[in-house]
């Protein structure tokens, strides 16, 4: 295809090392929110990519051209492609990789845990309404899937003994209650338990605007984002990357009439 002729030399394996290991199979996963709109805005975002996106690297044609990614007020990566450069919104696109995962996981792919030294009781309070307490009883297994090993305790109190590997700052339970509030607000609009639970777990979990990454940091949420099925939009549909090209600034800098 064109776009390969284009774009197949960029591709850069010592930057982007790959394993050469087949996947596990996975069932496809059931993006709720796309739909003919946002496909004619991801046009807009960056018209010059395919749907398709796995393979693509936001690289250029020799090594020794590629320059280094770099935030904006710990919020937004940077990074130059050949005829322009794109714009990243780092929590956005964070919440796209997990949330992709987390439904991954609630599909059959194996859940990723980390183990708590010492089990957590919470008492859930009493802002959660009982509809959600009661859907979380009910919903142990799924959210086991999604990396939550929960047990009853007693009342309105759980033992939690394992977390999602993704939530690196548990903050003791505060973090479980706010998954808990987001959960609450999602369902509102959003009837898909599943869905909604894995986007409340991906907002939590995925690294906030502020946050000073590395180089290393940077490359890799950029590999994982492009490796998603949609990596244009967060979760909840609003744009992640803008892309200006050379010809947008030669405009602006009125070089180009």
């Amino acid at each position: 295809s064109e776009y390969k002729k284009e774009y197949g030399k960029l591709f850069q394996p010592e930057i982007f090392p790959q394993n050469d290991e087949k996947p596990a199979e996975t069932k496809e996963i059931p993006l709720v929110n796309l739909d003919k709109k946002q496909e004619e805005e991801q046009l807009e975002i960056l018209p010059d990519l395919p749907n398709d996106s796995f393979h693509y690297r936001l690289l250029l044609s020799n090594e020794e051209d590629y320059i280094n990614p770099w935030q904006l007020h710990n919020t937004y990566i940077f990074i130059q492609v050949e005829d322009g450069f794109v714009i990243i919104d780092q929590h956005a696109a964070h919440e796209r990789i997990i949330y992709e995962k987390l439904l991954q996981r609630t599909h059959g792919a194996p859940a990723v845990r980390q183990k708590l030294l010492i089990p957590l009781v919470i008492d859930i309070p009493p802002i959660i309404a009982t509809e959600i307490r009661e859907l979380i009883e009910q919903s142990l297994e799924l959210l086991e899937k999604t990396g939550f090993v929960l047990k009853k305790f007693s009342g309105d109190s759980l033992v939690i003994e394992e977390i999602p590997a993704e939530l690196d700052d548990w903050q003791g339970g505060k973090v479980f209650i706010d998954i808990l509030k987001q959960l609450q607000d999602e369902l509102e609009t959003n009837s898909d338990f599943r869905d909604s639970l894995a986007k409340s777990i991906a907002c939590k979990a995925a690294i906030k605007a502020g946050k000073k990454l590395t180089r290393k940091e940077m490359l890799n949420l950029i590999n994982q984002l492009f490796a998603c099925n949609m990596p244009y939009f967060c979760p909840h549909g609003r744009p992640l990357i803008v892309k200006v090209t050379l010809n947008d600034l030669e405009k602006k800098f009125k070089r180009q009439l």
